[in-house]
């Protein structure tokens, strides 16, 4: 069943965005643009000279950061390499303690 989409409008940096999203998204939407607007201000506030050459430079600075901010989440979440070494010490548990029977 197709789901039913609700057209809304976000404002980043005075740049209005029009969207088609899920209702039920449409706070996470809003909440994220709140994040990004409040983090481009605190950019524009605590670096005064960033739109010195471009007045898109604090959008893509705060752009950025949330770009990072993702990675390292993306990465914490990332339990492959754990899982892997899990498995080698449990493959060497059990040799050692094959080689050691009674």
């Amino acid at each position: 069943m197709e789901q039913r989409l609700q057209n809304i409008t976000l404002v980043v940096q005075g740049i209005s965005i029009p969207l088609a999203v899920v209702p039920e998204e449409e706070p996470g939407y809003r909440n994220a643009v709140a994040e990004l607007n409040a983090r481009i201000s605190e950019y524009m506030a605590n670096y005064p000279d960033l739109t010195k050459h471009d007045s898109n430079t604090p959008l893509a600075v705060a752009a950025v950061d949330r770009a990072y901010y993702l990675y390292k989440k993306r990465m914490a979440n990332d339990t492959e390499p754990i899982m892997d070494m899990v498995q080698r010490l449990n493959r060497e548990v059990e040799s050692f303690l094959s080689k050691h029977k009674d």
